[in-house]
């Protein structure tokens, strides 16, 4: 397989996952992990690192999968209905079941209303976006990018949207929690390193056609009124995901390099009390005012504490 840009029709997704590079590849996963957690996480999670990786199934996205495949493609062939309204009996349970073994994804006939009814409403809302309604005429969904970084390392990305021109990037999610902008984007976007996952892709378009694309997160609710938020990123929020995914990358080069895939530092990590703690507890009605904030926090300051 070569570098460049490639449809649902040459990479599939479980071939994108199964990783159709000619070495291990670099995903916005692999950042993610090693940025948040250790470069052991991310062998853990390879599929061509790992011989007993296997992949996790969450039941729990089985909705926004079904809703992200009707609205970015507007296929519903992955979709297996279910003639059940749940599943408690056997029968619909193997029913499921099977469903899953042939890579479909079952639905209750109710929530076939109600992914049908999401998408539809996500179609409505995108074109009155001034930002986003000029890149929709020819997009195309479920892009894979594959490219090399120095060092021949090998990276690849799955794309929800691509504009026709490759300057925009979309990124379909739904939550069942707040898509509003403020609480998401300071919220899940951030904990869950997102914007890692933005930069990774922009790199690869930038890599392969020396255009950087603008990325733009689109967030939808499961629960009525099924509302859409549209974000992208600050320059700060750019600039931190930049630094995140050129450290892990970092990491990756050098685990790749001497196969060793170390785990946390043995040293002993010293936990700082945090801001927050100490004035909740100084405030306790019960104390009387025995303990002050400001007393703790000035031996948090001369020790060198670090507080958030």
């Amino acid at each position: 397989m070569e570098t460049g840009i490639y449809g649902p029709d040459v990479i599939s997704l479980e071939t994108y996952l199964a990783d159709p590079c000619p070495s291990p590849s670099f995903t916005n996963s692999m950042a993610r992990l090693i940025s948040r957690q250790s470069p052991r996480h991310a062998w853990e999670q390879h599929p061509r690192l790992n011989p007993e990786h296997r992949p996790e199934h969450k039941r729990a996205f089985d909705l926004g999968s079904a809703v992200h495949s009707l609205f970015l493609e507007g296929d519903d062939t992955c979709i297996q209905v279910i003639d059940a309204q749940d599943y408690r009996t056997k029968a619909a349970q193997a029913e499921r079941d099977r469903a899953y073994a042939n890579g479909l994804i079952p639905l209750l006939a109710h929530q076939l209303a109600l992914v049908l009814q999401v998408a539809a409403i996500a179609a409505r809302t995108i074109v009155k976006s001034e930002r986003l309604e000029p890149y929709m005429d020819g997009a195309k969904p479920e892009q894979t990018v594959l490219w090399t970084e120095p060092g021949g390392l090998w990276c690849r990305g799955r794309l929800d949207l691509l504009s026709a021109d490759g300057s925009m990037i979309l990124n379909y999610k739904t939550t069942e929690t707040s898509a509003e902008p403020g609480s998401y984007g300071a919220g899940l976007l951030i904990r869950e390193g997102f914007h890692i996952q933005a930069y990774h892709h922009c790199r690869g378009i930038e890599v392969l056609t020396g255009n950087k694309p603008h990325y733009y997160w689109m967030v939808q609710e499961l629960k009525p009124p099924y509302a859409c938020s549209f974000l992208d990123m600050a320059p700060s929020l750019e600039a931190l995901a930049e630094a995140e995914w050129a450290f892990a990358l970092s990491k990756w080069h050098e685990c790749i390099s001497t196969n060793e895939w170390p785990s946390y530092p043995t040293d002993v990590a010293s936990i700082e009390a945090p801001t927050w703690r100490v004035t909740q507890f100084c405030e306790r009605d019960e104390l009387g005012g025995t303990y002050r904030p400001g007393d703790i926090l000035d031996v948090m300051a001369k020790t060198g504490g670090f507080v958030k």
